[in-house]
């Protein structure tokens, strides 16, 4: 394929807004997202960052899942911005057996590991976050609400994970491995601890 390529879908869930529309008019209000925390969980309580404005809880209710342990933020940020960008494109059910999905992150479900580490051990709960840890896991907890994609991928390249993501989509189209392709990065910065 050497035409132009189109972005059909997006979603956006960050710091200053849950969804297109509502990052749109933060940006044009000029607002920031920076504040401090609530929802992450870190002795540096005093440190200013860029945290989206839910609980867990409430992003699992968004999706019309469980709070449970296996869905990490990140996994949880992730669905979220999927279904925006999903919706947006009207692709679901059978249309997505024949898209790619190449999912990005560096941290994974470390959010949910470091807060088992300080806690009593039990080992059912354990293994539940544990196989949550890794980076393809996050892909896939994100993909599976939305049916079978053709193929599930994951980038992990620390800050520039996303934009690899972007690259590689945009490379499956030029090669003709794909008409189209769904790609994005989701994340959720572990706990910060002072050594």
């Amino acid at each position: 394929m050497n035409g132009p390529i189109y972005i059909t879908g997006a979603g956006i869930v960050s710091a200053i807004g849950v969804g297109k529309e509502s990052t749109l008019d933060s940006l044009v209000a000029g607002k920031s997202g920076i504040r401090r925390m609530k929802y992450l969980s870190s002795c540096h309580q005093d440190i200013p960052v860029g945290e989206v404005q839910l609980s867990n809880a409430e992003m699992a209710s968004m999706l019309g899942i469980d709070d449970e342990p296996a869905f990490t933020r990140t996994a949880l940020l992730g669905r979220l911005a999927l279904r925006e960008a999903l919706d947006e494109a009207q692709l679901s059910g059978e249309a997505l057996r024949e898209v790619p999905f190449i999912s990005a992150t560096t941290v994974g479900g470390m959010d949910r590991r470091e807060l088992f580490h300080d806690q009593e051990k039990d080992c059912d709960l354990a293994h539940a976050i544990i196989a949550t840890h890794n980076c393809g896991t996050s892909t896939e907890l994100i993909a599976s609400q939305f049916g079978d994609f053709a193929l599930l991928s994951t980038i992990s390249t620390a800050c520039s994970s996303a934009t690899n993501a972007i690259i590689a989509g945009a490379d499956m189209l030029r090669c003709g491995l794909a008409e189209t392709v769904v790609v994005g990065g989701a994340e959720s910065p572990r706990r910060t601890e002072s050594w």
